[in-house]
């Protein structure tokens, strides 16, 4: 109560990926491992750090910004305090990170990156990967996991004919 600020844990996640299970099944399954998990989310980072012996866990972070701020109650809880303009910005030293925000009636995706690791356009390639696999479960959610093509043509022109002889 007397501490202000934004205060979690990061904490790795393995994704178990199973060719033939369908997107959505992929999905409900990832939810309900999560929550098995939620009496150990207090388990800090550096404890599973130091506990498995690995100095780095994890590369990238996705965060769901799951707090939306209804700018009304501001003038309820604040009262003659003025608040002009209300911005946030995410920064992590992590080399890709991507989050999740309430934006309205919709949601946000906002990608960052380390640029000294990724070019902006490596970065808006993995962002339309991102998209693609959304639209994807949005049209298909039965569609298998396995089944679902994230190479782009030239990409795949690259692989096939350039680097494989096809």
């Amino acid at each position: 109560e007397r501490m202000l600020g934004l205060f979690i844990n990061t904490l790795p996640v393995r994704v178990r990926l199973r060719p033939e299970e369908p997107l959505i099944g992929l999905l409900t399954r990832l939810q309900d491992e999560q929550a098995q998990l939620i009496p150990h989310h207090h388990y800090g980072l550096s404890d599973i750090q130091r506990n498995t012996g690995f100095g780095t866990l994890f590369d990238t972070t996705t965060v769901l910004t799951n707090y939306p701020l209804d700018p009304s109650v501001l003038d309820r809880v604040l009262g003659d305090l003025d608040v002009l303009d209300i911005d946030n910005e995410d920064a992590t030293h992590y080399p890709l990170r991507m989050a999740v925000v309430p934006d309205g009636d919709s949601l946000g995706l906002r990608l960052g990156y380390l640029p000294d690791l990724y070019t902006r356009d490596e970065a808006q390639r993995l962002l339309d990967r991102v998209l693609h696999l959304l639209e994807t479960l949005a049209e298909d959610p039965e569609r298998p996991v396995g089944d679902i093509d994230i190479l782009t043509e030239e990409e795949r022109h690259q692989l096939l004919v350039e680097w494989g002889g096809y």
